[in-house]
Formats: structure tokens, C-alpha cells, sequence
């Protein structure tokens, strides 16, 4: 993730060191003292590591791997308490579901393992802001059943959309899981038309070593090599009536390698491979938004 990925300069955070290492040499108060050497070493890496990722092309191509991957990890906490604290206010009834103005193509976005549809709420909030929609969001409910048993509910969202809309062609945005809940519907569930394009970040296609570790039946589906993975893949590649997208990081600690997690054989111009984000730092990636933005426009273009 590059500088405008968080729309904060690694100058603003030096800044910061500053101020809290004056904090530390010169405060009265011993009670602050460690809090601001922590925060001081804190902003101080955060702007380092920042300035090493924008130039890491000029190092070794192993020594810029390491900058990528360092760089997605130090910010990837910040995106996992985006989504923590995203979550609860979903709970608590804090996030209130947006007016749908658009009157385009409507959009399905579709949540991982374990999440819900609040992690959706930084890129619901950018695809908005550029006219596209109108968006829906699914919470899949009780969080280990098969990927199956999500396809079917989003097989009836997307009839209550079809309802609401008038509109029979949908396009799916899945993340992580959510891609392959969308794939399986798209492919094994939807009426032929259904779905026109299907935009996938993050998911597990070629399976996720990290799945051995999960809970529930869907986490077994997700493993290398599992039938669903094989029938997943196999349906994809003999696909030729819905347009599938791909975005995927170099960096990502739960769904790698990432070559082998690239749908093979699809049209380059719909992936994007991007060096230095994290899993949960796709979510709240500026990069993917205007990848997913660009996308949806062309998409908006092209007749069913």
C-alpha cells in the first residue's frame, strides 16, 4: 500500500514521533513518560516504513518483497480493528443502512469468514460516492455452514433485489470467502443472465493453508486441494458467460501464494495483483477502490 492508500504522509507521522518524543525529553509528568516513547517509536516506524515502500523498487527484488510485506503488516492491525470496530457497531445498531439513489446495475457485496456486512462499510461508502448502484449488502448469518448453503442465501437476495429493482442482471463483489460463496451462486445457482460480472478480493480459489486452522465446514472447503476448491475451479474455467474480476496482494497472510490464488487464464485487464496490502487491508484499500470503481463504470457500459 502505497501513500494514498491511508491518505496520511509519512511526514504527518514524523510529525508525530516529534511532538511525542519532545513529550518524553521534556514533560514534568514521569506517569506519561512511557506512553509517549511508545507513541514516539510507534509514528517513527510507521513513517519509515512508508518511505521504504514507496522506493523499494530501487533494492534486490527479495529486499522489496520484504518491504511489501513488511510494510502490509504494519498496517494491517489498523484494518483489523477497523473491521473489530466496525462489527460492533453493526451489533449495537450504530450503522444505519444508506438511501439507494442510483438507478444502474444493481451491486451484491458479499462478506468473508467470520465477518459480516459492516466490513463492507469503507467500500460501500467510495462505490457511492461515484454514482454506482444501487449497492446491497447480505449478512450470511451463523458463520461455519458450508459455502453452499451461503450460495443459496444469496440466491434469495438476489431475488428480493430483482423485486425491488425491476433489474434482473446483478453484478456480485465478494471478499475472501465471499468470493467463492458469489462464484458458487453465479455459476451453480443463478438463472442463466443472472449475473453478468462477478468481482472477487482476496479469495481463497486455489485454497488457503490458513483453513486447516478454522472452524467449521466452510473453513474445510477452503483447504488446498478440497472437491469444493477442485469443483470451484473447474466450474470458473468453463465458464463463458459471466465476466469474472480478481484482485489480489502479494502480501496477503491468509489467502498465498498469491499465484496460485490468480483465476488462470483470465484476461489480465480484469486482475489486479497489488505488492504490499494485507488481507484485511483490502478492505479498506484506496487502490482497490478505484480499481473496483474503474471496473463497475465499464461494466455499467457494457449491455447484458
Amino acid at each position: 500500500m502505497d501513500l494514498p492508500e491511508y491518505r496520511v504522509s509519512p511526514f504527518l507521522f514524523l510529525g508525530c514521533a516529534f511532538i511525542f518524543a519532545g513529550v518524553y525529553f521534556f514533560s514534568p509528568w514521569v506517569w506519561i513518560l512511557p506512553w509517549a516513547l511508545t507513541f514516539s517509536i510507534l509514528f517513527g516506524w510507521l513513517a519509515s516504513i512508508q518511505i521504504l515502500n514507496r522506493y523499494a523498487s530501487l533494492f534486490p527484488p527479495r529486499v522489496a518483497r520484504g518491504i511489501h510485506w513488511t510494510h502490509a503488516m504494519s498496517f494491517e492491525g489498523f484494518a483489523v480493528a477497523g473491521i473489530v470496530l466496525s462489527h460492533m457497531a453493526h451489533l449495537f445498531g450504530l450503522i444505519k443502512k444508506p438511501v439507494k439513489f442510483s438507478s444502474g446495475r444493481p451491486i451484491l457485496l458479499v462478506h468473508g469468514y467470520f465477518n459480516d456486512s459492516s466490513v463492507w462499510l469503507y467500500q460501500q461508502k467510495q462505490l457511492q460516492e461515484a454514482g454506482l448502484g444501487p449497492i446491497y449488502t447480505i449478512d450470511l448469518g451463523y458463520p461455519f455452514l458450508s459455502i453452499v448453503n451461503y450460495a443459496e442465501k444469496v440466491a434469495e437476495k438476489a431475488e428480493l433485489i430483482a423485486e425491488e429493482t425491476g433489474r434482473d442482471d446483478l453484478v456480485l463483489i465478494g471478499y475472501s470467502m465471499g468470493g467463492l460463496v458469489s462464484a458458487w451462486y453465479a455459476l451453480k445457482l443463478a438463472p442463466p443472465g443472472k449475473v453478468t460480472d462477478l468481482i472477487t478480493i482476496g479469495a481463497p480459489f486455489a485454497g488457503t493453508p490458513i483453513a486447516r486452522i478454522g472452524i467449521g465446514r466452510n473453513a474445510r472447503e477452503m483447504q488446498c486441494n478440497s472437491d469444493f476448491i477442485k469443483k470451484t475451479r473447474l466450474a470458473i474455467e468453463s465458464n463463458s458467460h459471466i465476466r469474472f474480476y480478481h484482485i489480489l496482494s502479494k502480501s496477503d497472510e491468509l489467502v498465498f501464494p498469491a499465484e496460485k490464488t490468480a483465476l488462470l487464464g483470465m484476461d489480465q485487464a480484469r486482475q489486479l495483483i497489488v505488492e504490499d496490502v494485507g488481507h484485511a487491508g483490502l478492505i479498506y484499500s484506496n487502490q482497490v477502490s478505484q480499481q473496483l470503481c474503474s471496473w463497475l463504470k465499464d461494466i455499467e457500459r457494457v449491455p447484458k
